[in-house]
């Protein structure tokens, strides 16, 4: 009875290690990209010989997509899709799906070879088009033979990847003829359906068969996946939203018997947060609440007269435009939430809803087309997310060291400077750069600077619009000294206001951003109002002499052709002769024989004491004047 224990006891222990040795081991796998394209990728190597191709993961489609060698040969020149492509004809392996043959009830055409042909149009609206085929696959060591895979012929203009040649897709399981690598890796028996994503800003981590603690900086939050929640026939991993709140003020519509909550796809295809149109209004409203004032109300902005820029105005964040955004305004906008349930919520802070672009911040929420929410790679750079399939649960926790990140800036010296238009700056823009791992600086490192934004009191201009109008920066790239620190000195441009010049570190944690006023000199409006008094004192003094001079004029006009008759003074009448008094100073002289010189009748008026000639020089030249008209007449 002992031994046929003993023997029993040993069995079941023989097949579990049996059991345990064939499960396949937990496996992780590198990502590349990252947070400034939100897509996060990897190289696959298909057919025999292997080719090598980069495909985006994505939880939202089932299987491998990638370009064939015609849409390769047909890609417009502009275009960023079918850079490489997969050629069959190179393979030993490769076998096209046939027309007639499982699984080809899911052709949705034949060629004219009979080769089985798909369309699938994504939730975006890009479509792909091609066929069916099976070939070998091999990633990061593991081998996979004869698995089932698209290649596209053709890809709607919408089909713009940046850093990616297919998809590599993640999803539920689908009724259709591909399976994804992930459904082949668990099929092992024993091997847990769990996966999960770490992505960080530059680049991220995938786990086969469980999760690493050391990318989980927080308490799991657990939610169930909704059960038959599918899109365009694809099954998606969605979850239930009960609420979306902004600084804790509800923006969800108001609930209808029929419509208590939101459904939420986790899509790691899409970049941003997306959200029904009537619950983006509701943000935006929400939104100018808090920072645009109304009329009687103070304005409480920090970015300038007429609320917090980029929220308040016609141009904002809601339209698709991008502005800088200080620490001290940046730090004003309030978290949105995600509600899931009374226990789990996904806060994002404005760093998540928020994606830096050249230096400017742009919002990461846009308008979905469908009535559900979309939550992107951007949400899910603040949460690593493990994917429980076997128990169709998700999971969410605070990422940790999800980041890709290598180094970290700090400001060193330069930044809030003014001087005068067209001057350098005193100081130069300085940071210094070191290593997260042990805090060492960074030498040797390649940074560049860039003048990315103008702020006048007619709006925020682009740094591209008018080139060096705003300023030069010298150097344009520095490379960081011993110390980790690298440098340029900015030269102001001809337009007043400020400067925001941006400094680009590869693989670095946070971003910098300088800024400089660019200002008239105080000499200038001394100078211009100096130059207006002399001008007017100018005209001033011109005005005066002519005046004077006109006076003389009239003085001489009077004495030789007698005054105008509103000259003429009250007294005898201009018919009968006058004489002047004998005792007028020079009549002896003009007139020797004593009986007067014969003058025109009238008087000369005495000229104001304004006048810049003296009585007595008027009296002198009329002396001269007597005695040349007696000459010519004695003549």
């Amino acid at each position: 009875m002992a031994c046929r224990a003993f023997f029993g006891l040993f069995a079941i222990w023989t097949t579990l290690v049996l059991h345990n040795a064939m499960a396949a081991p937990i496996t992780s796998f590198s990502l590349s990209g990252g947070a400034e394209t939100g897509e996060y990728y990897m190289d696959i190597m298909l057919g025999n010989p292997p080719q090598n191709l980069s495909v985006q993961i994505d939880t939202g489609v089932s299987g491998i997509a990638v370009p064939s060698l015609e849409c390769v040969r047909n890609r417009p020149p502009a275009s960023t899709s079918c850079i490489r492509g997969y050629n069959s004809t190179h393979s030993f392996t490769y076998n096209p799906i046939l027309c007639g043959q499982p699984p080809s009830s899911y052709c949705d055409s034949c060629s004219v070879a009979g080769v089985c042909q798909f369309r699938y149009t994504f939730l975006d609206g890009t479509m792909i088009l091609g066929s069916y085929v099976t070939d070998s696959l091999l990633f990061e060591g593991l081998t996979f033979d004869n698995i089932t895979f698209q290649t596209f012929d053709a890809a709607s203009s919408k089909f713009q990847p940046t850093e990616i040649d297919g998809i590599l897709g993640l999803g539920p399981p689908q009724n259709g003829p591909m399976s994804s690598v992930f459904d082949r890796w668990s099929s092992v028996p024993g091997t847990p359906k769990v996966f999960s994503l770490c992505l960080g800003e530059f680049g991220g981590q995938m786990v086969f068969g469980g999760s690493n603690p050391s990318f989980i900086g927080g308490d799991l939050m657990t939610v169930t996946l909704l059960e038959d929640s599918s899109l365009q026939s694809d099954p998606q991993y969605a979850i239930e939203v009960r609420d979306v709140t902004v600084a804790g003020t509800s923006v969800m519509p108001p609930k209808t018997p029929t419509t208590t909550t939101t459904n939420a796809f986790l899509s790691t295809s899409d970049q941003y947060l997306q959200v029904p149109t009537n619950v983006f209004e509701s943000i935006r409203s929400t939104f100018e609440n808090i920072f645009c004032p109304k009329i009687g109300q103070n304005d409480i902005s920090v970015g300038g007269v007429g609320g917090i820029v980029g929220v308040c105005g016609k141009q904002t964040f809601f339209e698709g435009y991008c502005f800088v955004l200080e620490d001290d305004v940046f730090s004003l906008f309030p978290d949105i939430a995600l509600v899931l349930n009374e226990q789990v919520s996904l806060v994002l802070p404005p760093s998540n809803y928020f994606v830096d672009f050249q230096g400017r911040s742009c919002l990461a929420l846009e308008r979905s087309s469908l009535p559900s929410i979309v939550i992107g790679t951007r949400i899910m750079q603040e949460y690593y997310t493990i994917y429980q399939r076997d128990q169709r649960k998700v999971s969410f926790a605070k990422a940790a060291n999800c980041s890709g990140a290598v180094y970290t800036a700090s400001y060193m010296s330069g930044d809030a400077q003014s001087n005068t238009v067209g001057k350098t700056l005193s100081h130069p823009f300085a940071l210094r750069v070191t290593s997260i791992n042990d805090g060492q600086p960074v030498a040797g490192l390649q940074i560049r600077f860039a003048v990315v934004d103008m702020v006048t009191e007619s709006g925020v201009w682009s740094g591209s619009s008018f080139g060096e109008a705003y300023g030069h920066l010298s150097p344009e790239v520095a490379i960081t000294d011993s110390n980790g620190v690298a440098q340029t000195y900015l030269t102001l441009g001809s337009k007043t206001g400020k400067v925001v010049v941006s400094a680009d570190i590869p693989l670095c944690l946070n971003h910098v951003v300088f800024s400089a006023n660019a200002q008239l000199s105080v000499v200038w409006p001394v100078m211009w109002c100096l130059s207006i008094a002399a001008l007017l004192v100018a005209l001033g003094a011109l005005n005066w002499r002519h005046i004077q001079t006109k006076n003389l004029r009239g003085q001489m006009r009077t004495n030789i052709i007698g005054p105008d008759s509103h000259e003429l003074e009250t007294g005898p009448s201009r018919d009968k002769k006058e004489e002047y008094s004998s005792d007028e100073e020079g009549d002896s002289e003009g007139d020797p024989d004593g009986e007067g010189g014969r003058m025109l009748p009238g008087r000369v008026k005495r000229p104001t004491s304004s006048s810049r000639f003296s009585w007595k020089s008027i009296q002198k030249w009329w002396r001269k004047m007597r005695r040349a008209s007696y000459e010519k007449m004695i003549n």
